[in-house]
C-alpha cells in the first residue's frame, strides 16, 4: 500500500487510486456477505430454531421451571385456601399477599418443599395400591 503523503508522480497516485478501488471492492463484498448471513439469522425459523437451541443448552433449565412451578402453584393454592370463594376486598388483598409471598418464598427453597410433596405423593399412591390389591 502507498503511503498518500509519498505519492509524487502521476504514476504512483494512478497506483494508489486502482489500490483504494480494489480495497474498496473487497470492502462491498465483505458488506454484502455479511448482510446475506445476517438476513439469513433474522428468518423467523431461525431465529426460533437458535432460540430453542439455547434454551436447551441452558443447564438446570428444567430445574428451574420445576421450582418455579412448584411456588407458583402453591401461592395460588394458599390464596384459594384463604379467600374461598369471599368477595370481602379486604381478604382479596391479603389473598393476593399471601400468595406471592408463599410463591416467592416456595420458589427460594424448592428443595425442601419438592421432598415434602415428593414423600405426599409416594404416600397417597402407596396407599393406593394397597386398597387396590385388597
Amino acid at each position: 500500500m502507498i503511503d498518500i503523503k509519498s505519492i509524487t508522480t502521476l504514476s504512483e497516485l494512478k497506483e494508489a487510486i486502482t489500490q483504494l478501488e480494489g480495497k474498496k471492492m473487497m470492502q462491498e463484498e465483505d458488506i454484502k456477505k455479511e448482510f446475506k448471513v445476517m438476513i439469513f439469522q433474522l428468518r423467523p425459523a431461525n431465529l426460533v430454531k437458535s432460540t430453542i437451541s439455547e434454551i436447551i443448552r441452558t443447564p438446570n433449565l428444567i430445574n428451574y421451571f420445576v421450582d418455579t412451578s412448584i411456588g407458583v402453584g402453591t401461592g395460588v393454592l394458599f390464596k384459594k385456601m384463604f379467600t374461598r370463594f369471599s368477595s370481602n376486598p379486604f381478604k382479596y388483598i391479603i389473598g393476593t399477599a399471601l400468595q406471592y409471598g408463599v410463591t416467592n418464598f416456595v420458589t427460594n427453597h424448592a428443595g425442601p418443599v419438592k421432598s415434602v410433596l415428593g414423600k405426599v405423593y409416594d404416600r397417597f399412591f402407596k396407599r393406593q395400591k394397597v386398597m387396590t390389591a385388597m
